[in-house]
């Protein structure tokens, strides 16, 4: 059931997304359900703080995609290039692929950014290269998911859970290196990070057979109390023993303020024997460590998870 739907071709209601949000009731208390037919939709789209409770469901991340461009490379700000930006409180999309094309040339160029509280994406794809995935603050949740980019591409200072999903690292531009995640905590007196629970975190053919290798990480500090834990997550040989990367080479001061934590993942790139040494690093073997980071903890997600209808694990498996 949609409230309303979309063709690029005019044969439903609106032509554009954009359009469709216009035309969606402001501050509703129950979902609105927008049906975006396959198609490639090229808009930046924005959903205001007003529109709350929109949902939009599409036939499938690989065939009904928002498309944009904007980046840093052609003079947009890094949130300004946004292909969509969420603002509006209750937010899910299901079933559809958001992309920012500008390519690797392009820098820093944002396929979705939210900063809306409580939003879902569940079987959505999130496209792009660097900064792909701009989860700026509150609370997210993201399942059966893929994320593509290289460096910094799952960033922000919200409270985000990602679960049984894909994150595939692409191969970045010449001199870079591949870093998953970038998270920016910044005060040390809020719950806020990034888990990735139950994830794969795979190469791609292009990365895989890239000349001379890339070095991969798991992530680096944004901000000084970056917090990130990867747990019951397969992790590819691709990634680099040492797990890690400071900001910079050679920039010290964060490394013992941040939390970086691995428990119980698997893969060839799991092995912890050569991870960075730093004080903020932690291996975790016994699950009490690290319960206060599943959905049901980090997320309050029992509370309101289930009337999305979107399948979700409270604990670990």
């Amino acid at each position: 059931m949609h409230n309303t739907s979309i063709a690029s071709d005019g044969s439903r209601d609106h032509r554009t997304i954009s359009e469709a949000i216009r035309e969606a009731p402001s501050l509703s208390g129950s979902p609105y359900v927008i049906y975006i037919t396959r198609g490639n939709y090229y808009e930046n789209v924005v959903i205001p703080k007003d529109k709350k409770n929109l949902v939009f469901i599409g036939d499938g991340m690989e065939v009904t995609k928002i498309i944009g461009h904007r980046s840093n490379a052609s003079g947009f700000g890094t949130q300004d290039t946004a292909t969509l930006v969420v603002l509006g409180d209750g937010f899910m999309a299901r079933d559809i692929g958001i992309v920012n094309a500008a390519g690797p040339n392009g820098n820093q160029a944002v396929a979705l950014r939210t900063e809306a509280k409580q939003c879902v994406f569940y079987r959505c794809r999130i496209e792009g290269y660097q900064d792909s995935l701009y989860a700026k603050r509150y609370t997210q949740f993201y399942r059966e998911c893929e994320i593509l980019g290289t460096v910094d591409f799952i960033f922000g200072a919200s409270t985000t859970v990602l679960q049984n999903c894909k994150i595939y690292c692409r191969r970045p531009n010449p001199k870079q290196h591949v870093t998953v995640t970038a998270d920016g905590k910044d005060d040390p007196g809020i719950l806020t990070g990034i888990v990735l629970h139950n994830c794969s975190i795979l190469a791609t053919k292009e990365l895989r057979e890239a000349k001379p290798n890339v070095s991969s990480y798991l992530g680096r500090p944004w901000r000084p109390y970056s917090t990130t834990v990867v747990m019951q997550s397969f992790i590819g040989g691709f990634v680099s023993p040492q797990g890690w990367s400071p900001w910079n080479e050679g920039e010290n001061e964060t490394l013992s303020t941040l939390t970086y934590i691995e428990y119980g993942n698997r893969g060839p790139g799991s092995n912890t024997t050569s991870r960075v040494k730093w004080g903020g690093f932690k291996v975790f073997n016994n699950s009490k460590d690290v319960l206060q980071f599943t959905v049901q903890n980090f997320l309050n997600g029992s509370d309101w998870l289930p009337s999305t209808g979107v399948p979700f694990l409270p604990g670990l498996m």
